[in-house]
């Protein structure tokens, strides 16, 4: 099985690097032959450095794109708009199957300046959605936020929370 993964970035010590390297390690462990492109490898999570490379702009010819066009699974991370979602409508009608993982966009009145521009862009974009098989949204406030601003189909997202590893997370209970 090839398998690609997209995103805007993964650094260590960070929710969607962790994510992402779990992602890597599942398919990795099971034999797949894995690619991540990232348009951002700054601090890279070490575990993903022998599957990745940096990809600034999506384009249809070259290496990276005969990988992906003949993936058999590109799964694509949401959490921000990035250049690399430009290659979901570009593979819509290839091989591939294509899944969104929708990590909810932070409100754009909580961002400052460049950023608050890059919010309200992830907000208005997410409609990209409509070029995926699938959709997987770790809550279901996310599944809600996607299907109400997309239109997607309710039955084609799946809420998948967020793992929790009890061995390094075990809040006390409070103590009144």
């Amino acid at each position: 099985m090839r398998v690609a993964l997209l995103g805007w970035n993964a650094p260590a010590r960070n929710a969607i690097g962790q994510q992402l390297a779990d992602k890597a390690a599942f398919f990795h462990e099971r034999g797949a032959a894995l690619r991540i492109f990232l348009q951002d490898i700054t601090h890279l999570h070490p575990a993903l450095t022998p599957f990745t490379e940096r990809l600034p702009a999506a384009t249809d010819r070259g290496p990276q794109w005969e990988y992906l066009s003949q993936a058999d699974l590109v799964i694509a991370d949401y959490a921000q708009w990035h250049e690399l979602l430009h290659f979901l409508p570009l593979l819509a009608n290839e091989r591939p199957r294509l899944v969104l993982d929708y990590h909810g966009v932070t409100p754009p009145e909580f961002g400052l300046g460049p950023q608050r521009d890059l919010l309200e862009r992830s907000v208005r974009a997410r409609g990209i959605v409509w070029c995926c098989d699938v959709a997987l949204a770790h809550s279901q406030f996310a599944k809600d936020e996607l299907r109400r601003d997309t239109g997607y189909p309710d039955e084609r997202i799946i809420v998948v929370p967020y793992a929790v590893d009890v061995n390094r997370f075990c809040p006390s209970l409070p103590t009144e």
